[in-house]
Parts: C-alpha cells; structure tokens; sequence
C-alpha cells in the first residue's frame, strides 16, 4: 500500500473531521492524540515534568525518579460526535525500577476503529546519571493495519498491515542554584527535553518519502512551588509547531501520588503556532489512595469543536 493510499482510509476513519486534514498530511499515520489522562489534563507539557509512568510516551528518562513499581492503563473514545465510525484509543503501561540499574518500562498504545488500527509497543530505560540529570530512551515497535473495503464506485481495497520501528531518547535536569530558585520564588525548576522518532521510518509498504514519521522535538520547563506546578513546553513535528502551557494543584497534600492521599486538580492548553488553526484547552482531575491511582481529563477541542469534546481516564496502581 503506498503512503498515499494509506492516507485515503485514514482520511476516510476521519472523514467528518476535515479540520484533521493537516494532522492527517503532517504524520500520514501515528497522529498525536494525546495519551495519559494526566499528562492530557496539564495540555501535553509534560516533556519537563514526566514523574509517572507516562513518562515513556512523553521523555523517557523520567522513569529514573520512579521508586516503586507502577501499572498505568487509559481509554478514550475519540472525537464522539463522528457517528460513520467510532475511534478508540487505549495504553497499558508498566515501569519497574531495578536497584543499581535504572528504570525499565514496557507499554503498548492502541488506536483502532471498524476498518483501520494502530499499535505502538514500548520498551524503555532510563538512568541518573549525575547529580540532577538522568537520560533515557524508548525504543517502539509501530504497526498499522488496514481492512479491504468497496468504494460507492465498487473499486475494492484488499487489506493492507505494515510494521516497523523507531525510538526517542530525552533527559531531564533539574535545576539546584539555590540563587536563582530564591530569584523565582521555586522549591524546584526541572528541564526536560526529548527527541521523537528519530530514525524517521517510512509508514508506508513502498516506503514513500511522503509517508516518513517526521522527527519531534519536545523541550519544557516545571516550576514547582508547595503543592502547586507549572508546566510550559515547546514542541515541534515536521512543520507543525505547539505552545503548551500546564498547571497541577494538590489540595490535600498529604504526600505523593503513590503515598497516603492526594487529590489534584489540573488545567492546561495547547495552541498549533504554524499556519494551519488547531489547539485544544484541558482540564482534568486524580485521586491517589494508598497504591491507587486513578485520573481523568476533558478535552475541548479549538478547531474541531463539531465532532465534540472527549473525556480520558486513566486507573493505575504503584507496589
């Protein structure tokens, strides 16, 4: 099957949205729409935070600073104003600290609808390096699946699947001038930055050049303050640009995520800052448990506001 053609079922899953037609032309497949119903509530700038097991789909090497084993799974029926075909979109995730080795993590993302289906499948590590800085990668087995289908013309489509591979590496740093955290008023700023698919692999059966995963690039900063965080990042895919801004406010503050309790509430956006319009505001919510973890996020869509807003949850659990 040629990138080309490809795009055409792609494009007919998506036929009701014409607006993602520049999301559809930017990737040709393996669209980011956003996983994580956490990292989706704080507008996807999760790229400098990356604190949970999220972190292998956002800047792996977050996974260093997990101390306790951690299960994370999330489901999100996509874009439910289209009734010519349901979109679906899941993960399940699991990281595993090992002691004087670093953070392993594996995972799987599925995106999938009556005719057409994507998997990613995650293996990632990571690693503190030195004081403040850790480093990890992911590396991901891509595979899409088309069905056959007749056009109103009667033209067929036999059933088409190809599979391939790609892989991101990031860091993070965390900030420890006690000067300049005195200047912003911060208990802590965190860097983080990632690079995405960079061996660009061809999605296409033909490898056409028009069907490369283009290469990201994802840089962010956190400002922690008592309970409160602020998230801003920049990103960038092909020629498509983003602005994220996101904010993490714990209420009962009684430890981490993984201790006694915690209840967050969260906001953020993001805004596509090339020509094509597209962003999306986010607000979202998590209770922690004991070793439960349990979130959720709604997206409003800016550009697309017709096919309706979608809600994310997302139910983990540390040991």
């Amino acid at each position: 099957m040629t990138g080309r053609r490809r795009k055409k079922i792609v494009l007919l899953l998506l036929i009701c949205v014409p607006a993602l037609l520049w999301a559809v032309q930017a990737q040709a497949a393996f669209i980011d729409v956003g996983l994580g119903a956490r990292p989706v509530g704080l507008g996807r700038a999760f790229v400098g935070l990356a604190d949970d097991a999220n972190a292998m789909l956002y800047n792996p090497a977050g996974l260093a600073h997990l101390e306790r084993m951690e299960l994370t799974s999330m489901y999100a029926r996509l874009y439910p104003g289209i009734e010519d075909d349901k979109l679906h979109l899941g993960y399940v995730g699991v990281v595993k600290p090992v002691k004087g080795f670093g953070t392993l993590g594996i995972g799987a993302t599925n995106l999938w609808a009556d005719l057409y289906g994507e998997n990613i499948f995650y293996l990632s590590y990571a690693r503190k390096m030195s004081t403040g800085l850790s480093l990890g990668g992911s590396f991901k087995f891509l595979r899409w699946s088309a069905d056959g289908y007749t056009d109103p013309e009667g033209l067929s489509e036999l059933g088409h699947s190809w599979n391939g591979w790609t892989f991101d590496v990031g860091l993070l740093y965390s900030l420890r001038s006690e000067k300049l955290l005195r200047f912003m008023g911060a208990d802590g700023l965190q860097l983080g930055l990632s690079v995405l698919n960079v061996n660009q692999p061809s999605t296409a059966k033909n490898g056409a050049e028009d069907a490369k995963l283009p290469i990201g690039f994802e840089g962010g900063l956190v400002y922690r303050r008592g309970n409160y965080k602020g998230l801003l990042s920049f990103s960038r895919r092909d020629d498509m640009s983003r602005l994220h801004f996101g904010q993490e406010l714990d209420l009962l503050a009684q430890g981490s995520r993984s201790g006694s309790a915690s209840f967050q509430i969260r906001a953020g956006a993001f805004k596509t800052l090339s020509e094509e319009s597209g962003g999306e505001l986010d607000f979202g919510c998590g209770f922690a448990l004991r070793n439960a973890l349990l979130d959720y996020a709604y997206v409003f869509p800016l550009a697309l506001r017709d096919v309706g807003g979608c809600h994310k949850v997302s139910i983990g659990y540390t040991f």
